[in-house]
């Protein structure tokens, strides 16, 4: 018989990992826009895939993903930083709803019991129309969306479709970038 020992501990992992992403994104220093860019001319595709992987786990942390793609379109252009944001962001939502999933969700079944059965069931019908709606509202942040999707009934595929459609909203973030860097 299986014991919530190890449902509590995959949870702890969890919430360790969201502190420790946290942690290092208050308290790393960034590098000034010239210097990145100046890597990114120099690196070549190893560069921007660099800068693809580095913003994807920048995403992981609970930070706010319109200034992180505001400041790649600052730092790339508007279509190399759109392309860059919007890689890094579906990379980062797939990455966080799979996380949660793995090391949440059993906790979660167990602390919520019968609500989180009556939320599934919704969700599970309707979870494209969920997960978009909380991706193009500007109230729910990203991370919120992608942990909290993975810990309810949300199914894989429509998750995906709906973040994967968010693409439109990043254009003109990206553009801002781009307006903000002249």
């Amino acid at each position: 018989m299986r014991t919530d020992g190890g449902a509590w501990l995959r949870a702890a992992v969890l919430v360790l990992l969201l502190l420790v992403g946290l942690a290092l994104v208050l308290t790393l220093d960034l590098p000034s826009v010239s210097a990145v860019r100046r890597w990114l001319d120099g690196a070549g595709g190893a560069g921007w895939a660099a800068l693809v992987v580095g913003t994807t786990l920048i995403l992981l942390a609970p930070v706010p993903r319109t200034a992180v793609t505001v400041l790649i379109g600052v730092v790339a252009g508007f279509w190399p930083g759109f392309l860059v944001a919007s890689a890094a962001s579906f990379l980062a939502a797939a990455a966080a709803f799979g996380l949660s999933r793995g090391l949440g969700r059993a906790a979660v079944t167990r602390l919520a019991g019968n609500r989180l059965a009556r939320l599934d069931n919704l969700l599970g019908d309707r979870g494209f129309v969920a997960v978009l709606v909380a991706r193009l509202l500007p109230v729910v942040p990203f991370a919120v969306c992608s942990y909290g999707a993975g810990l309810v009934g949300v199914r894989l595929p429509p998750y995906l479709l709906a973040t994967d459609n968010m693409k439109c909203g990043g254009l003109n973030v990206s553009f801002t970038g781009v307006y903000l860097r002249r």
